[in-house]
């Protein structure tokens, strides 16, 4: 039995409500009921009598509710041990990032945290978009988003960008650059999103008001990544975060437009986490990528040398 399923049931046994957990932890009542049936069938017993007014527990899940608090309270105790005892992280690492943040990290990831830290198995998944990040078992969860919804999650806020304006310079001298918010609309446009749910306006804030801008898009994608190859082979203007396209502008890929009348919404990069008591692997993993966020924001590259490409146009154009 994990430490996961302990907390879950615990939460479970003392709300006595099903709806309650799902909100506490931030998953689905689905997730919940998933989770206990697989307790129950573990442990071969019925933990939990349900009717329609109420839970309650049965005498197997009394029994088990005191085993998980023993079982939360010696992992609690062995944290701070070895927290006083200077032990290294050590152990497998479930971690979620978004696709393009993701490739910018994954170089000093797999060279210097992982030489940093040799006793740590990092397993990597690439995830746009939401997740269940207790439900499918992630330590943590590296988010890219305009806020983040209220849950008993933890966030931790590492920096703090702008969404910008921009274009590749050959798309702006083919189809010319806009001189005002309102000839946005007589351009192609890359939008954030589904095709069923394609953005029709771009907001933007032009001295302290919004102002909404109708587009027509090009294309769209729920991917950044996708987005910023389809914008440096010049397919349209991309209302973006400015961190994800700050190194394109840097080397002239991309270059911003009306950026004195563009000045967009505030985004933020988040590390996500179950457990205010996060683990020692966790907490080390959360410092390095800091540190790595805050390199960036002094406009220093990472080491590209051993870069993947992940789309070459016979210039070579962008690496991720």
């Amino acid at each position: 039995m994990n430490t996961r399923d302990a907390q879950l049931f615990i939460r479970l046994a003392e709300s006595r409500s099903f709806k309650e957990t799902a909100a506490q932890l931030s998953v689905s009542r689905a997730t919940v009921s998933k989770r206990l049936a697989v307790l129950e069938k573990k442990f071969g017993a019925i933990l939990i009598y349900r009717n329609a007014r109420s839970i309650n527990l049965t005498q197997y899940g009394e029994v088990l509710l005191e085993q998980c608090r023993i079982i939360c309270d010696a992992v609690d105790s062995a944290q701070q041990a070895m927290q006083g005892y200077g032990l290294q992280p050590v152990g497998t690492l479930q971690l979620a990032l978004p696709t393009e943040l993701g490739t910018s990290l994954l170089p000093t990831l797999t060279r210097e945290f992982a030489c940093s830290y040799p006793k740590v198995c990092l397993s990597v998944h690439f995830v746009d978009g939401d997740i269940d990040i207790i439900g499918d078992g992630f330590d943590l969860a590296i988010r890219l988003t305009q806020h983040l919804e209220d849950s008993a999650l933890i966030a931790q806020r590492m920096i703090t960008t702008n969404q910008v304006l921009v274009a590749s310079p050959e798309y702006l001298k083919q189809n010319g650059a806009p001189s005002d918010l309102e000839q946005i609309s007589d351009h192609s446009c890359l939008g954030v999103g589904y095709a069923s749910d394609m953005p029709s306006s771009w907001r933007f804030t032009d001295n302290d008001d919004f102002v909404d801008i109708p587009i027509v898009c090009r294309m769209t994608s729920n991917n950044f990544l996708a987005l910023r190859i389809a914008a440096c082979h010049d397919m349209g203007l991309l209302y973006i975060p400015e961190f994800v396209v700050r190194n394109d502008i840097r080397q002239g890929r991309l270059q911003r437009v009306l950026p004195e009348k563009t000045r967009g919404s505030e985004w933020g990069i988040y590390a996500v986490y179950p457990d205010r008591k996060s683990s020692l692997k966790t907490r080390a993993l959360i410092d390095f990528i800091k540190a790595r966020l805050a390199i960036l924001e002094q406009d220093i590259d990472f080491d590209t040398k051993r870069a993947p490409e992940y789309w070459d146009s016979g210039q070579s154009r962008i690496y991720a």
